[in-house]
């Protein structure tokens, strides 16, 4: 995990051009719909983000988007869209436009309940010689 997270630190966010020149807003049914639990978590937070409580500049933030980007070798293809949203986004918060920093945050975290569902899901037809190794 300290190796995941010195490497997410490493990493530029370099932003795509074409997510740069039009960031769309992800619609809405994207991380709402998306998880009970992630809506329930912020219903019970009134709203207030998690992920970029301290602005759109959050270390934890840009650590998440570098996870995402390199997610698909961790059996989340979708992992770099996430992060090209998130990103698209952040571009936008910028500009003081708060219904994205409150639409990525949202995103972070469905993308975050994704990302460990995808690592605790054993490999299909994975045989495990020793039981103690197998994933629960």
């Amino acid at each position: 995990m300290l190796a995941g997270v010195a490497c997410a630190a490493l990493m530029s966010l370099s932003l795509p051009a074409h997510a740069a020149a039009s960031p769309q807003l992800p619609s809405p049914a994207t991380y709402e719909t998306g998880d009970a639990a992630v809506t329930a978590f912020y219903a019970s937070r009134s709203g207030a983000p998690l992920w970029l409580r301290s602005g759109a500049d959050s270390s934890a933030a840009r650590e998440l988007i570098g996870i995402l980007q390199r997610a698909a070798l961790d059996s989340m293809p979708s992992g770099p869209a996430f992060a090209q949203q998130v990103q698209a986004l952040l571009s936008r918060a910028e500009s003081g436009d708060q219904a994205a920093v409150s639409t990525a945050d949202r995103l972070l975290s469905l993308a975050w309940v994704q990302y460990v569902g995808a690592i605790q899901t054993p490999p299909a037809g994975m045989t495990y010689a020793d039981q103690w190794v197998t994933p629960r």
